[in-house]
C-alpha cells in the first residue's frame, strides 16, 4: 500500500504473474474489490499500460487470464482518503515552539506511523509519501532590526496616504499626511514603496530562504509560501513546508530545522544598504 499524504489518496498494488502455457487459458485474474477503491492503471514488467475490461464478481475484480500474454503485470487501485483516517494512521507533531541561540532558530520536526507493529501484520508493505509539516518561521522582529529608520518611517507616511485616502474623506487628512510624506522625502533620498516592495519579494522567495535554512534529513523543503500577513510594511512570518516519506521499516521521521537567523539579517541589512545607497547615487 501507498498512501499519499498531501494528496489524501491512498494505493494498492497487486503483481499478477501470467505464466506460459495452456493453463492461463482456464484461470482468471481475481482482486479484491474494496470499497472507494477503482483500478486506476495496469501495467506489464515493460512498464507498457494495458487497457482491460475487469468484470465485477464476487467482491472482487476478474479478468480472464487467456487475455492477457505471459509478463509480470502491477495493477493498481486507488481510492481519496479522508483526514480522520490519516490521523489515525500519522502522527504529526505540531512546530510552533522552537529554541535558539544566538545566531539560529531550531524547530524540531517530528512524524510517525501510528501503530506500526499492527501495521506489519497486514500488509507486506506500507509507505506514506508527501507527510507535510509546516514551520512557521517569525521573521518580524528580524525586519524590524534590519530596515534603515529612514525607510521605515518614510513607508510608514506613505502607507498612512493609502489608509486615509482609502478610508476616509477628510482633505485636511489627507493634506496632512501628504505633506508629512514630503517633507521626509526631502530630508531622505529613499525610494519608493514600489521599490521597497520588490526588495521583500526578493528577501522572502524560496531561494532565498533555503539559502538560510539547514533541515535535518530525512526531511526536504517542498515550497516557502510567500508572506500573507504584514505588520505595517514588514512581513510577521514565513511560512515553510516541509515533507518527509514514512514506511513499516523507518516509522519514524525526526529531525531539525534550522533557520539561520543572524546570516538572514546580515544579508536583510546589505539588501536594504545597496537599495538606499542606489537612490542616493541617482540624487547625486
Amino acid at each position: 500500500m501507498e498512501i499519499n499524504y498531501r494528496e489524501k489518496k491512498s494505493r494498492i498494488n497487486f503483481q499478477i504473474d501470467v505464466p506460459e502455457g495452456r493453463l492461463k487459458k482456464f484461470k482468471k485474474v481475481k482482486i479484491p474489490l474494496r470499497k472507494g477503491y477503482k483500478i486506476v492503471e495496469m501495467i506489464d514488467d515493460a512498464f507498457v499500460p494495458h487497457s482491460h475490461h475487469w468484470q465485477i464478481a464476487d467482491q472482487h475484480y476478474v479478468l480472464d487470464a487467456s487475455k492477457l500474454a505471459p509478463a509480470k503485470y502491477r495493477v493498481t487501485i486507488e481510492a481519496d482518503v479522508n483526514a480522520a483516517m490519516l490521523s489515525n494512521l500519522v502522527y504529526v507533531r505540531q512546530t510552533l515552539n522552537r529554541d535558539n541561540d544566538d545566531e539560529n532558530d531550531d524547530y524540531w520536526l517530528e512524524s510517525s506511523i501510528v501503530e506500526p507493529d499492527l501495521l506489519k501484520q497486514i500488509y507486506m508493505s506500507l509507505e506514506v509519501r508527501d507527510v507535510d509539516v509546516g514551520v512557521v518561521v517569525d521573521v518580524e522582529k528580524m525586519f524590524g532590526l534590519t530596515i534603515p529608520s529612514e525607510i521605515k518611517d518614510t513607508l510608514k507616511t506613505a502607507t498612512k496616504i493609502l489608509d486615509v485616502s482609502s478610508t476616509s474623506f477628510d482633505r485636511n487628512q489627507l493634506l496632512r499626511a501628504a505633506l508629512s510624506y514630503k517633507k521626509q522625502a526631502r530630508r531622505h533620498p529613499l525610494p519608493n514603496p514600489g521599490d521597497f516592495q520588490r526588495i521583500i519579494n526578493k528577501v522572502t522567495d524560496r531561494e532565498t530562504i533555503t539559502r538560510h535554512i539547514n533541515l535535518d534529513s530525512p526531511y526536504g523543503i517542498d515550497s516557502v509560501d510567500h508572506p500573507q500577513k504584514y505588520a505595517g510594511v514588514v512581513p510577521q512570518s514565513l511560512n515553510v513546508q516541509v515533507s518527509t516519506k514514512l514506511t513499516l521499516r523507518s516509522p519514524i521521521a525526526e529531525g531539525h530545522l534550522r533557520f539561520m537567523r543572524k546570516k538572514y539579517m546580515s544579508y536583510l541589512e546589505d539588501e536594504f544598504g545597496k537599495l538606499l545607497m542606489k537612490k542616493k547615487k541617482k540624487l547625486a
